[in-house]
């Protein structure tokens, strides 16, 4: 497993880095600890445009999943790993003040018996989880629900800043009209 401290030298500060260097925005995927929430901070204090964004599993899992029985940790496997609840908790408070723009996931997901394949060798467990069709019901429930986040806040992480930073808003008109069908979704509220 990665630390997070190395995640804060690792990747989230050679993201921001490279965005300094060349001047340009930085998006900063699969963000997981408060160590990664405070280089993105740091880079935007000193005017770099830095985007960041997160997936389910670090808002709602932590690193006691590595330590069930058996191979039932091995679901658990995920690049980057999960980290501490405390983690989670900062993360939350980053989707709701805004330093989080996008809430995503990769869908990896892997069979139990495909991740049965590091029974004796961890490093052979395939990383990887899904996520994608559970992501907006996990958020809501968990977030808007739970009143970490609002509604609102929950439509633009999950829609309108995705939208913004892949420049797609507000030129949803350019859109097929089935695509535009097919974008809307209902929550109970």
């Amino acid at each position: 497993r990665h630390p997070a401290r190395c995640r804060r030298g690792g990747g989230h500060r050679q993201a921001a880095q490279a965005g300094r260097n060349g001047g340009i925005p930085v998006i900063v995927v699969h963000l997981t600890c408060r160590e990664g929430c405070d280089v993105i901070m740091e880079a935007r204090r000193r005017g770099q445009k830095v985007y960041a964004e997160t997936c389910p599993q670090y808002l709602l899992m932590d690193d006691s999943l590595y330590g069930l029985t058996g191979m039932e940790g091995a679901k658990y496997v995920c690049a980057p790993p999960l980290r501490k609840p405390e983690d989670s908790q900062c993360l939350w408070r980053a989707l709701a003040d805004g330093t989080i723009q996008t809430v995503s996931t990769d869908h990896c997901s892997f069979t139990t018996a495909q991740k049965a394949l590091g029974k004796d060798d961890f490093t052979k467990i395939p990383g990887g989880m899904p996520g994608v069709e559970t992501r907006g019901a996990l958020l809501y429930t968990y977030g808007v629900d739970a009143g970490r986040i609002t509604r609102e806040r929950m439509c633009q992480l999950l829609s309108e800043n995705p939208a913004k930073l892949y420049g797609m808003y507000p030129k949803r008109e350019s859109l097929p009209l089935e695509a535009t069908r097919i974008s809307l979704s209902c929550v109970p509220v």
